[in-house]
């Protein structure tokens, strides 16, 4: 016998080296069957993207999926290569009996591994999503005894909202402007006002519900406000309205776009429900549109306005403010594609009114929170003195409302407009809110009503008992003058019990 064949690293092969040294028969095996019904099964897998593993499908399988492809050109027995045919069975393996299925095992895991990241992601970004927790300075807390502040003789209790409490009752607009001379004639309170030094108006029961909240006592505001107004001009060149007169954007589905709130056009931006949407997301424009008004939240000079609003809001309103943010942030959490505004801002929609004469008709913006606010921050160059005044049907008040201030009113159950301009001013506005259709529908469970009424049907009966009782629990979330302070604390230290 020959000597036995040797590695380099001394290792000996078996001195077998022939088929008849082992003792075996040749044999011929059929194996086309056998190929073709595993390269149907791994087909199937692949395509249906489950499972991996091809022991989940036996080939004997009932449940197997039927395929439509073609059968497999397999050679049989008399046409295999020589080397397999003669190859005993004792040496034949599966790459040679079976074609390799590393290639669809690699593709399915690669499948595999790309979903479970998708979903790694997914969780990642709904857990680190920034929970903005909007306070108020405790450094700030001894201005809150400084407050000015004018009483009406009415109550908050006494306006008016829609069943269940979430949006305001639908009312038209006004037919068109009010001069200041037939308003002061009806009897309307007037009030002067600098723009800068913030006072709020309260109820019979000094509950803070209008915020009249001024501006930075700061230099460079001046040159932001102007820059703003720049922005506002080139934005309103840039976007399209299209044809017919379409003066609102994006323009509404059942409509011929006519914006009734005043002769001027105003673009809505941000993320809202109701109008029809049947469920929260962002005001769809077209693409051209849209990059404009994304370039325009994008200048630091809209930023300021809009943080300010919003800090305004948290000083005055905590208790509100805190119940916007635990609210929301469930449903930004669920939604992280929704594209906001600003992100530092509570208020997730804003209207853009445009000049040359931004000046509204009285009306109420009844799709807004009735139990929330809306911030409003004038623009242009007019005499405060002259017009541009903000007025209040509900509470028969007239206050000046100089270019650059930001005020807090609930629009949606308080009727407002503006007194005209003189010829050659100017004046635009940019309002921020949210749609009482977002509180609603995280607060049936993200749903509409009809299908929490079809699904749960001991939690709509609950709602529909607590109806009654929802315009009070609001009214609690605005802060009297003397709580303010506390409630800033509570808010703080998280010890408010907002429901």
């Amino acid at each position: 016998m020959d000597s036995p064949h040797c590695t380099r690293s001394g290792l000996q092969f078996s001195p077998y080296r022939t088929e008849e040294d082992f003792g075996v028969v040749k044999a011929s095996l059929n194996i086309s069957q056998p190929i073709q019904e595993a390269f149907e099964q791994q087909w199937n897998a692949d395509e249906l993207g489950e499972p991996d593993d091809l022991d989940d499908f036996p080939l004997n399988s009932d449940d197997a999926v039927t395929s439509d492809l073609p059968p497999l050109d397999l050679p049989g027995p008399s046409t295999l290569p020589p080397d397999v045919i003669d190859k005993p069975a004792a040496l034949q393996t599966h790459q040679d009996l079976l074609p390799s299925n590393k290639d669809a095992r690699k593709k399915a895991y690669r499948r595999k591994k790309k979903q479970e990241k998708r979903e790694r992601d997914r969780a990642k970004l709904e857990h680190s999503l920034p929970s903005p927790k909007f306070k108020v300075r405790a450094a700030l807390s001894h201005k809150l005894a400084k407050v000015a502040h004018m009483r009406v003789r009415s109550n908050v209790v006494n306006l008016r909202a829609a069943q269940g409490a979430w949006i305001g009752v639908r009312e038209s607009a006004g037919q068109g402007p009010r001069s200041l001379e037939s308003l002061l004639a009806e009897g309307y309170d007037y009030k002067e006002w600098d723009g800068i030094t913030p006072f709020v108006i309260t109820d019979e029961e000094d509950r803070i519900f209008v915020i009249f909240a001024g501006r930075p006592q700061d230099p460079s505001y001046e040159d932001d406000r102007l820059a703003a107004d720049a922005v506002l001009e080139d934005t309103h060149a840039k976007l399209q309205f299209g044809s017919n007169g379409c003066q609102v954007l994006p323009r509404p589905t059942n409509g011929c776009g006519k914006n009734r709130r005043g002769g001027f056009k105003t673009a809505n931006v941000g993320i809202s429900y109701g109008g029809g949407q049947k469920a929260p997301g962002n005001l769809c424009h077209t693409k051209h549109n849209q990059e404009v008004l994304r370039s325009f939240f994008q200048q630091p000079c809209i930023k300021r306005l809009a943080t300010f609003a919003n800090s305004a809001f948290a000083f005055f309103a905590p208790k509100l403010h805190e119940y916007y943010r635990r609210t929301l942030e469930p449903l930004w959490k669920r939604n992280p594609h929704f594209k906001h505004n600003v992100p530092t801002c509570i208020l997730p929609a804003a209207s853009i009114n445009f000049g040359p004469k931004s000046v509204s008709y009285d009306h109420l913006d009844h799709n807004n929170l009735a139990g929330g606010l809306c911030s409003i921050t004038a623009g242009g160059a007019f005499d405060p003195t002259k017009g541009g005044h903000i007025y209040l049907v509900n509470l028969r008040v007239i206050v000046e409302f100089p270019p650059g201030s930001t005020i807090l009113i609930p629009s949606s159950v308080i009727r407002h407009g503006n007194i005209p301009i003189r010829a050659g001013e100017t004046r635009t506005s940019f309002t921020q809110y949210a749609a009482g259709g977002l509180f609603r529908w995280v607060e049936y469970g993200f749903k509409t009503w009809h299908q929490l009424w079809e699904t749960d049907r001991v939690h709509a009966l609950a709602e529909l008992e607590n109806r009654p009782k929802k315009w009070k629990e609001f009214l609690e979330l605005f802060s009297k003058l003397d709580e303010l302070e506390s409630d800033h604390h509570a808010v703080r230290s998280r010890c408010y019990p907002i429901k």
